[in-house]
């Protein structure tokens, strides 16, 4: 019985494939593609997601310069007793200390103004450094 399972053994064919159980030409062609169209589909998405997170990004970093102009204006108003109007910018906040460092590259202008009924208006606007500028007006009581 041993011997007709070793000639059974020894008597047995391939198939058509290779031994060594590689993979085909056409086979890791057929994968390359199939990953290229993948990608393709997916590259779009991601790109609007990268954007997204920038333009949140830009919008929290002109917060913060805003929160911090608040700050300013509540020491520059006892100082100044109510002056009309004053500009800084960003850079300077940071210096002074009312805020924390910037992103490289990255500045804001801030304006302060009184209204007639002796409001402040807060705008922030954001230093062009070859991008889109944007504003941001706000009213406080202070």
């Amino acid at each position: 019985m041993e011997q007709q399972k070793n000639v059974h053994q020894t008597g047995k064919k391939k198939s058509g494939k290779r031994g060594n159980g590689g993979f085909t030409l056409v086979e890791l062609i057929v994968v390359i593609v199939i990953m290229g169209i993948l990608t393709a589909a997916i590259l779009p998405t991601v790109t609007g997601y990268v954007a997204s997170a920038r333009e949140q990004v830009a919008e929290s970093n002109k917060h913060m310069v805003e929160q911090a102009a608040h700050l300013y204006l509540t020491n520059w108003e006892m100082e100044n007793g109510g002056a009309e109007t004053e500009t800084i910018t960003a850079s300077e906040l940071v210096t002074e200390g009312y805020l924390s460092a910037l992103p490289d590259g990255e500045d804001y202008t801030v304006t302060i103004t009184k209204n007639t009924n002796g409001r402040y208006n807060v705008a922030v606007e954001a230093i062009s450094t070859g991008g889109d500028s944007s504003t941001d007006d706000t009213e406080s009581q202070e």
